[in-house]
């Protein structure tokens, strides 16, 4: 306790100065503080929103950033259980792993990943507790090595184009290359020219030149020498390429002939988007292709991992570049609105207000966020009007006769509003799968199967059946819910459904429905600042936009980079180098 007796009055003048300077530098943390601390809402903790966060994390050197808040109703990077009911009104994160009660891992969504993921494996190198393992591990710790091998390619009523069960792997890529010869070649240097464009494209990412900044997946396709795939179909993409429809007559002299378009192309992408070549655009085509040629793995434990892992990282980088800890927070509620004036954004859960921000990251598919998005009129603040998304125009005209934020938005992107293509994960367990069914013996069924459209077609809509373990886990996917009498005709009787997971419904859906194109959408949402002019307000961005015309992991990141990089350009965390390399500028 402080005596009357040991403060010194009157005070000295050192005293009195001492005491004027902290009011003063009180005062100036006060102002700056207010001035210059940013406030930013990231909606949707999957791989886009958790890596939104880290990579503003490592931008945010001088903490300019108060608060990084992820809101998803769900927690953050958390396995399912088995014991948990499945919900059909939210669907969650598309990077979902379920664990069985024995410990079992299986995922739901997003399954597998390999070297060419550069963001994704760089976010696991720097966490030494994530562990990458084999393909489709299916344990806590280890590969199950007991479970059968090989693919098979399954036309229906007991038609194989491919079977590599106990084929040793030097033999199997020995006959995929006389099955489909040339076409497997020049599928493998179109793969190849990809992954070319996206190395470039993990280069720019690091890079703070201004050409580098991106404003749309587009601009990045375009520099990366990859637009035209994006938007044409894989079909019509195969047709530049000289990929015959159909097996040339020529071939069918020949033992073991297949068209490559027609079973394994067609096949892989199924199991991965559910549509066939002519709906997916080429980039996906080609994309998925690249996962059949190329060591796959997984992430020992579950992918979720990554997810929980980013959120983590961005949590300590925050905690080292500032000092203090809580900057970046996970917010369990569900986001219904975002509510705009000139200067901040408000987020409500129904009539609960959230806090106003200075950015605003959408990190989920807008159609599945059931989300209001509005914008405050300039003559009545209680007066709301629908915000103009991705920059629709206003004439001057309309500045002159209208209220400035009282005009509707025009109509949306086609691709914005119509539903993403569902597929069922249905897993189940203590089965065995019914070789007669296939006309096989069981000693020569692969451990995975995989359907041509025809094979969708007579096998009740179901594109995949992979066998996780040797003790009778396996893991489908299909276009419909699978009747019990479909299961029992595929594994008899004894199987459980441990789990069934909808990616689909009226708010859900695993991938884009491409419709054989992609589509031209910019990552910002909406920018107050271009209603007037000079102004630097509130801001939207849509990381998901990388969606609409290519969607997997390492692509979920790099839309989420490519944001930040924005954001972070925005709010002056990033400044640009002055002048562009020849090299760099060439290949732009």
């Amino acid at each position: 306790q402080l005596s009357i007796a040991s403060v010194q009055w009157p005070p000295s003048r050192l005293q009195i100065r001492r005491h004027h300077t902290m009011k003063t530098l009180l005062f100036l943390t006060f102002l700056v503080t207010n001035a210059y601390s940013k406030r930013v809402a990231i909606i949707g903790g999957g791989v886009s929103g958790t890596f939104v966060a880290k990579y503003l994390s490592d931008f945010d050197t001088n903490c300019t950033l108060s608060t990084v808040e992820i809101f998803d109703p769900l927690p953050i990077g958390e396995p399912v259980s088995v014991s948990t009911k499945p919900d059909f009104d939210w669907q969650g994160s598309r990077v979902s792993s379920l664990k069985l009660k024995d410990g079992t891992i299986v995922e739901l969504g997003a399954s597998v990943a390999f070297n060419g993921f550069r963001l994704v494996k760089n976010m696991i190198d720097a966490d030494d507790s994530v562990e990458i393992g084999d393909a489709h591990n299916a344990g806590p710790t280890r590969t199950d090595d007991t479970t059968r091998d090989g693919i098979g390619i399954y036309n229906g009523n007991g038609v194989w184009s491919l079977l590599t069960s106990n084929t040793p792997s030097f033999l199997s890529a020995l006959l995929l290359s006389w099955r489909y010869n040339i076409d497997l070649w020049t599928m493998s240097r179109a793969s190849n020219i990809m992954q070319q464009g996206l190395e470039r494209i993990h280069g720019w990412l690091n890079s703070t030149y201004p050409t580098t900044f991106f404003d749309s997946p587009d601009a990045m396709w375009n520099a990366a020498e990859l637009l035209l795939p994006a938007h044409i179909s894989f079909d019509d993409f195969l047709d530049a390429l000289g990929l015959p429809r159909e097996l040339q007559w020529w071939r069918r002299f020949l033992p073991y002939q297949g068209s490559l378009r027609e079973e394994l192309l067609t096949a892989i992408n199924l199991c991965n988007y559910n549509q066939a070549n002519s709906q997916v655009n080429g980039l996906v085509g080609v994309g998925s292709f690249v996962s059949a040629k190329v060591k796959l793995w997984s992430i020992i434990g579950g992918n979720t991992k990554i997810v929980k892992s980013a959120f983590q990282q961005a949590q300590n980088t925050s905690r080292a570049h500032c000092g203090k800890s809580g900057v970046v927070r996970h917010v369990p509620k569900q986001v219904t609105s975002v509510i705009a004036d000139l200067e901040s954004m408000e987020l409500f859960s129904e009539t609960e207000s959230l806090g106003y921000y200075d950015v605003v990251v959408l990190a989920a598919p807008i159609q599945q966020s059931r989300m209001s998005f509005l914008i405050k009129s300039d003559k009545d603040s209680a007066v709301l009007h629908d915000m103009p998304l991705f920059g629709d125009s206003i004439s001057m005209e309309e500045k002159e006769t209208e209220d400035l934020q009282s005009l509707t938005p025009t109509k949306l992107p086609e691709s914005i509003s119509r539903p993403y293509t569902q597929v069922i994960t249905t897993v189940i367990s203590n089965a065995t799968l019914e070789a007669s069914h296939f006309l096989m013996q069981e000693h020569e069924l692969p451990r995975g199967i995989y359907m041509t459209e025809k094979g969708r077609e007579e096998e009740f809509g179901i594109t995949a059946i992979s066998q996780l373990t040797s003790d009778g886990v396996y893991k489908i996917f299909s276009g419909n819910v699978l009747e019990e009498r479909t299961l029992s005709t595929l594994f008899g009787n004894g199987y459980v459904v441990e789990y069934t997971k909808v990616w689909g419904g009226q708010y859900g859906g695993a991938t884009p429905d491409y419709r054989g194109e992609g589509a031209s959408i910019k990552y910002t949402m909406y920018d107050s600042s271009s209603q007037v002019e000079g102004f630097r307000g509130s801001v939207l961005y849509y990381p998901n936009a990388i969606e609409a015309s290519f969607a997997c992991m390492e692509l979920s990141a790099i839309g989420a980079k490519s944001v930040a990089r924005l954001a972070s350009r925005r709010l002056g965390m990033l400044v640009h180098q002055e002048n562009l390399s020849d090299s760099i500028g060439n290949e732009l």
